[in-house]
């Protein structure tokens, strides 16, 4: 049987002991879309008041969605009313799977308004792209 879970992946802060060494980690891999100063605060407690030991990142949007520290684990609040939000299935409803193909790259020009709001709910407005900034402002014009 096939991960129903293929759709993230997490990062063990507890590996790397500097910046660099971070750094290097997301390049390594290919992460462009994170910020390595963002997970650095995570790492030292500036992000939350307390240490995250280990995050959990949407594979597809390269947003972190939850966390877990010395003292428990929870959801960013942009997550959590998200999946305290979403409409049930119901019943004869078809499922959209999306193409896995290229799932390491997200198309700024498909985002919505919700997810942006989600981004900044979760990472604050200095993680936004210059694309979703645009965004924003074509609806306050």
């Amino acid at each position: 049987m096939s991960n129903p879970f293929y759709n993230c992946f997490c990062i063990d802060l507890t590996q790397f002991s500097n910046f660099d060494e971070l750094k290097l980690f997301l390049e390594s891999n290919e992460i462009s879309c994170i910020n390595p100063k963002d997970l650095w605060d995570a790492k030292t407690g500036d992000a939350l008041g307390e240490p995250v030991l280990r995050v959990w990142i949407d594979s597809e949007t390269f947003w972190a969605f939850a966390y877990a520290t010395a003292n428990g684990s929870g959801f960013f609040d942009g997550y959590a009313d998200y999946l305290m939000n979403m409409d049930p299935l119901q019943f004869g409803q078809k499922i959209e799977r999306k193409s896995r193909e290229n799932s390491n790259e997200f198309d700024d020009d498909c985002l919505t308004i919700d997810e942006i709001l989600d981004k900044i709910s979760s990472k604050g407005m200095n993680s936004l792209s210059k694309k979703e900034i645009e965004i924003l402002q074509s609806i306050k014009s």
